[in-house]
């Protein structure tokens, strides 16, 4: 937990900038979006400025409802797997939060559960889990519409639902064995992680 009056800071990792057309500055890599080797310097930078966590945002959705655009941009066009990616920079890193957005509308809880014990397992206690609801109609469009109905105000009691089962989980398989999950939600950050 935070003393009265220290800030936490979190790394958006989003590594081309943040601009759509930032993959074009001549100092971008051209491959900062797919490249391991770029993600890892991202991370070491964040970890030794004393960053708290690095983000990654995440959506399921094919986004083709606009080509013209999508081909100004590259983050939605490719693109690592959140919790694999992490995996990764979990064997060289040490002490920053590593936390991935994961939508409890298309995942089951079990899985869900098994991935970020997976990820909490090998950072030893760095994994957190950005909780979302889905509303984007193109990821229901990867999903056959068969979860048509999870997409309405029912996806927040399906992730009401989810949050303790996976919680309790992620917590019973935890490398340090006590609750060493950080969760980042609308109201707060929060995590156990040594530093």
């Amino acid at each position: 937990m935070s003393k009265v009056g220290e800030l936490r800071l979190g790394a958006f990792m989003y590594p081309a900038g943040h601009h759509v057309a930032a993959w074009r500055h001549p100092d971008t890599a051209a491959d900062a979006t797919t490249s391991l080797r770029q993600r890892i310097a991202f991370a070491r930078a964040a970890e030794r400025a004393k960053f708290d966590l690095i983000f990654l945002a995440d959506g399921v959705a094919a986004h083709t409802d606009d080509l013209k655009s999508l081909s100004r941009t590259d983050e939605w066009a490719v693109g690592f797997e959140p919790l694999t990616l992490l995996s990764a920079l979990a064997v060289v890193t040490e002490r920053i939060g590593l936390v991935a957005t994961a939508s409890t509308t298309f995942n089951e809880p079990f899985n869900l559960a098994r991935k970020f014990a997976s990820l909490d397992q090998i950072s030893a206690g760095r994994a957190g889990w950005n909780l979302v609801t889905s509303s984007n109609p193109l990821e229901l469009e990867n999903f056959g519409n068969r979860k048509s109905s999870l997409m309405s105000c029912s996806a927040y009691g399906t992730a009401g639902r989810m949050t303790p089962y996976c919680a309790t989980r992620i917590a019973a398989s935890s490398s340090t064995r006590r609750n060493c999950i950080s969760w980042v939600t609308a109201d707060a950050i929060s995590g156990c992680a040594d530093r």
